[in-house]
């Protein structure tokens, strides 16, 4: 009830009084200097250009202290020569020796010492340009996204950085190619929203800044500073052309039924192309694309989790500009698209407009099959055709309006996915979103009967994957509707989404559909500007979970507190308790209240993460309570505990681990512990080069007498390396030359055995015009 007030209210208030607050930073805009010189690009901040470029000094230190007097002197100029934006920082130190930086792959530097700019080229508070630079030239590029409040590292761009200790700090040189950037085409004078910031970790994680950050207000973008100029700036075409080229040679064999190894060759060469026609305009294509990722994933635990896993998106072409997609629902995931042979996308800004197009194949059709309780993967061995488009008007700086729609088809399959969604600020603190979404899906005939084949009858409880694809045309909606209220000390969010029973969108990730879920959390924060704290937080969770017939899934209250402070300390202690409905035991029905049975859950979780010295990172989560044993429908106890721990061994060695530790326990006895390790070890030669050992093994030991009926095996163990050396130039020319294997341990197979072997190479290689 509290939550259907909130948003009347919320709605009353935006009919009546319409769009009417919109953001504005009264602070006067800087000149920036249009000058004929080139720049130099070595890290030593001495050419005759730089006195006549705008200079800013980083006066204020925005974290952890609001606002007070940096306590160092860094030093800025920056000006622009109609085809490069140069930047030049002095970051004075009074102990240059404590300067915390290495050599590592780009955007892997954001935790050391460095210096940046951030840029909005339409100066409307939706996406920043962001460009950080440590004291040795690695780079670090993203994009942050206002309306979703997320900052994409996944954006690369080719631009030039050096850097380099000197006796009074360090220096660092910027050139940014204005056709990187996406702006308003014309003759007329541009306003640009700026930020400049140097990041300064020592005892305390500093944030420093040109301008002063408010955090009474829930916008970002709007405390930018502002530059006027670029009156004559013009992008060109900017075309960039990357043929590339990847050969393997795979070997693999069948560890159950003999030792005989089947042999693979692979050789493929394809292109990439990129064109700008104009400065709001991006068009890509590829060909014969190879989209298999190079680095491996960091391993998950997969044991006892009733819905499938979330993998980040690490290929080229999807993630190039893939801002432009992002919605309040994740309805755009292009992890379901295995091995296109084609892609095409394009992007754009113009004034108010904003749109993005995506097209392409794939050899096969993979996606979520959805439900309540759990969810499925669904395969369909037929080629498909995927597309993704979304529109944004930004009727004002408080006011945007967005539709979406997505595409997957074959011979006898398709899913059409379209929606609209919106966010208006009723104030500054004061914010409300809102998306409706409409599918409608066709399966091919019988195909619930490929879920019965491996599914129905294996176990005593039943999955929903059959009776969720048993009807071959099916159309479904979904709505979310959210407001949020943020100020200095305190903030409140309060949300209601629903997901029809018949819903689908099968290109993106949405796992859990047939349901209904109102969400209440509110915080409170201290802040301390001189003590071993810098903020601590109050934060209560109330979240209640219906299917759409009104049946109870889940009411949660969750409440946690967080403590951040000195070395980069965070602390979090908190404790969950939940009501929760387990599998279906009845295989002809859908319905909860007549199959599955309520449990009581709760839980006492804690995290802590520090940077005792700049050497060393520590992650330790543990949670121990009360869970379901999702394989038998039961409470357990359960512990888990995960741990990372990242150490420099000087400025060109680091080593990565993570750790995951779970033991289940039921009122009969053990029934499983299980235990997952991924382990790095990588050697950057330099900014452009690095080479990469990787470690992955995972052990699971069931106790199969306490097990109700179950196929599993006993014992499950599988193990893989990647060794990868890899060099590049730019984000488009580079070369990956490694070595992979994956090995299986178990009832079958008694002895650690090397099931696939691989070597292969790629190189691509980037023209510009």
């Amino acid at each position: 009830m509290l939550i259907r007030e909130l948003f009347k209210w919320a709605l009353l208030l935006t009919c009546f009084f319409g769009p009417s607050f919109a953001y504005s930073n009264a602070v006067p805009p800087h000149t920036l200097p249009s000058l004929p010189d080139r720049i130099a690009i070595d890290g030593y901040v001495n050419e005759a250009a730089w006195d006549n470029a705008l200079k800013q000094t980083l006066d204020y230190q925005t974290w952890p202290n609001e606002n007070e007097p940096a306590p160092v002197k860094t030093d800025v100029w920056i000006y622009e020569n109609g085809e490069y934006l140069y930047v030049a920082f002095k970051a004075y130190d009074p102990d240059p020796a404590s300067i915390y930086a290495l050599y590592r792959d780009r955007d892997l530097v954001i935790s050391h010492d460095n210096v940046g700019v951030e840029i909005d080229t339409f100066n409307d508070n939706r996406l920043a340009y962001r460009f950080n630079v440590n004291p040795y030239g690695v780079q670090t590029d993203s994009i942050y996204n206002e309306l979703t409040g997320t900052e994409s590292y996944s954006w690369d761009a080719t631009w030039q950085s050096a850097g380099r200790i000197t006796n009074e700090g360090y220096e660092v040189e910027i050139a940014l190619p204005l056709e990187v950037f996406s702006f308003e085409q014309s003759q007329d004078i541009k306003t640009w929203g700026i930020r400049l910031v140097r990041f300064y970790p020592r005892e305390e994680n500093m944030r420093l800044a040109n301008v002063p950050y408010s955090r009474d207000q829930s916008c970002l973008l709007c405390q930018y500073g502002r530059v006027q100029g670029f009156k004559h700036v013009s992008q060109g075409s900017d075309t960039v052309v990357s043929p590339f080229v990847v050969a393997g040679r795979q070997r693999s064999r069948d560890l159950s039924s003999g030792n005989d190894w089947h042999y693979e060759g692979r050789a493929e060469a394809g292109v990439t192309a990129k064109w700008n026609p104009t400065p709001e305009v991006s068009l890509s294509g590829t060909i014969n694309p190879d989209f298999s990722q190079v680095e491996a994933d960091v391993a998950q635990l997969s044991v006892n989790t009733p819905f499938s896993l979330f993998y980040e998106e690490k290929r080229p072409f999807f993630l190039e500009n893939n801002d432009y997609f992002s919605t309040y629902t994740d309805i755009v995931y292009t992890r379901n698209l295995s091995a296109p042979d084609y892609g095409v996308k394009a992007t754009g800004r113009m004034g108010s407009h904003t749109l993005g197009v995506f097209v392409a194949d794939d050899e096969s059709t993979t996606f979520f099959v959805p439900g309540n309780i759990s969810s499925s993967i669904g395969f369909i061995d037929e080629e498909s055709t995927n597309a993704a488009a979304r529109y944004r008007y930004d009727y004002s700086s408080g006011l945007s309006i967005g539709a979406v729609t997505t595409l997957r088809e074959s011979d006898n399959y398709h899913n059409y996915v379209f929606g609209v969604d919106a966010q208006y600020d009723l104030t500054q603190q004061d914010t409300i979103t809102m998306q409706v979404l409409k599918s409608d899906t066709e399966y091919p005939l019988n195909f619930s009967d490929r879920f019965c084949k491996y599914i129905c009858g294996q176990t005593e409880l039943f999955n929903e994957a059959p009776l969720r694809t048993e009807e071959q045309e099916i159309s479904g909606a979904a709505f979310k509707l959210e407001y949020s209220h943020f100020e200095r000390d305190w903030n409140l969010t309060a949300s209601r989404e629903s997901f029809d029973e018949d819903f689908r969108a099968d290109l993106g990730y949405i796992p859990a559909i047939d349901t209904v879920k109102d969400k209440l959390t509110a915080a409170y924060l201290w802040y301390e500007e001189n003590s071993w704290w810098n903020e601590v937080e109050a934060r209560g969770t109330w979240e209640k979970k219906e299917s759409s017939a009104g049946e109870l899934l889940e009411q949660e209250w969750d409440a946690k507190v967080i403590v951040t402070g000195i070395y980069k300390t965070y602390f979090e202690l908190g404790y969950s308790d939940r009501e929760r409905v387990g599998f279906r035991s009845v295989a002809e029905s859908l319905r909860v209240e007549d199959s599955s049975a309520l449990f009581d859950e709760h839980e006492w979780y804690m995290q802590i993460v520090t940077r005792p010295i700049s050497t060393m990172y520590i992650s330790q989560y543990f949670r121990t309570g009360r869970q379901i044993d999702f394989v038998n429908n039961r409470l357990g106890d359960d512990f888990m505990s995960q741990t990372r721990f990242f150490i420099n061994l000087g400025i060109h060695t680091t080593i990565d681990v993570h750790h995951t530790y779970q033991d289940f326990d039921v009122d009969s006895g053990d029934l499983f512990t299980a235990s997952l390790t991924d382990a790095r070890i990588t050697y950057q030669f330099d900014k452009e080069q690095f080479i990469r050992l990787t470690f992955a093994y995972n052990d699971v030991d069931r106790h199969l007498e306490n097990y109700v009926g179950s196929n599993f095996y006993e014992t499950n163990r599988d193990f893989g390396t990647q060794l990868l050396y890899s060099y590049k130039v730019n984000p488009f020319t580079k070369f990956f030359l490694g070595y992979s294997d994956f090995g299986v341990q178990n009832d079958q197979v008694p002895h650690r055995r090397v099931a696939e072997q691989s070597l292969f190479m790629k190189v691509s290689y980037a023209w510009y015009n």
